[in-house]
């Protein structure tokens, strides 16, 4: 059975899921509704919290669920937190992530991407030093080194919350949203990854309005620091690679800057799955792709342009990788 107990750390030897709740100054929320579903199960069914309103709650909370060790296999599971005042729910977010066994896997979820415009007064001062279980989150934002996810620090408290870029809120790529405010990697249902023949029916409908599916040129321009983070489950984020032609070759690199020799010299004018030879051909389905676990170490070159962060990827047959999209501010 799944039991909870908030605000506390759990054991080393326990499957568990720690949600934290950031949202910023001057919103204030008197209770916080948390959640875990796979799909359209409920892991865990919603708890207030605390179970007798209180104003304010500063950010970030924490809330621990203990899951049994089996929910550990399926998939990502997705956390859900609801911002509560006055009996309404004023703002949630969620995020997915994946459990893994014997672990406390930490789930960040900034709350603002679904606001139900009820307004009040915000006392961000009184009783700032409590939470939710009256005890102090501790280091709310120290993730489990082992794991992909890492939450980072929480935002300046005047820092407005970045949009999540995808249409479902839930960021699996470029966690930070205040580092990287225009750019995000996007999953289908509960963050999964896709084909890239998927993407280009899904593009449309994964990335936010106002947003668009990202190309090369838009990530290349990209710092090689911070390191964009990402939630288990994926390695890649499938970039826009259509309009090109056979006589379009790319010249992939191991190092950023476009430096060293070429490793991979590739067109991606091909079909949209397939297999993938190693030499130049309109037959292969060479894609362009955003590869987040190697990110500030790779490169592409296009026309005599370097664009770094980007790699090839095979969009079917041998050595085929599912990978999440890449959303871009418009």
């Amino acid at each position: 059975m799944t039991s909870a107990a908030a605000c506390r750390e759990a054991a080393p030897e326990i499957t568990a899921v720690r949600i934290i709740a950031e949202y910023p100054a001057g919103v204030a929320f008197d209770q916080l509704r948390f959640a875990l579903k796979r799909g359209a199960a409920d892991l865990f069914p919603a708890a207030l919290r605390p179970e007798t309103a209180r104003q304010p709650l500063p950010s970030p909370q924490d809330f621990v669920v203990y899951l049994d060790d089996d929910l550990a296999e399926g998939g990502p599971i997705v956390c859900e937190v609801d911002g509560v005042r006055a009996s309404k729910t004023i703002r949630s977010g969620g995020m997915p992530v994946e459990v893994v066994r014997k672990r406390t896997v930490p789930c960040r979820v900034v709350l603002g991407e679904r606001d139900s415009g009820v307004d009040g007064p915000d006392d961000a001062d009184a009783d700032s030093g409590r939470d939710v279980a009256d005890e102090r989150p501790g280091d709310a934002a120290a993730g489990d080194p082992g794991q992909d996810v890492r939450p980072d620090e929480p935002s300046p408290p005047d820092a407005p919350i970045a949009a999540a870029g995808c249409a479902d809120g839930m960021r699996t790529g470029f966690l930070d949203r205040t580092a990287f405010p225009d750019i995000a990697s996007c999953g289908q249902a509960a963050g999964a990854t896709m084909s890239y023949e998927e993407a280009v029916t899904a593009a449309a409908t994964l990335c936010q309005k106002g947003w668009h599916w990202c190309r090369a040129t838009e990530v290349g321009r990209l710092p090689p620091s911070p390191q964009p983070g990402r939630v288990t489950g994926g390695t890649c984020s499938w970039l826009d690679s259509g309009g090109a032609i056979c006589a379009d070759v790319i010249d992939a690199y191991s190092q950023i800057d476009c430096a060293g020799g070429v490793a991979q010299s590739a067109t991606t004018a091909g079909p949209p799955s397939g297999g993938c030879g190693l030499l130049p051909s309109c037959t292969n389905a060479w894609k362009l792709v955003v590869a987040l676990e190697r990110w500030g170490r790779v490169s592409v070159k296009d026309a005599e342009v370097c664009q770094n962060h980007v790699a090839f990827q095979c969009a079917g047959g041998l050595g085929a990788t599912d990978c999440w999209l890449t959303c871009c501010r418009d």
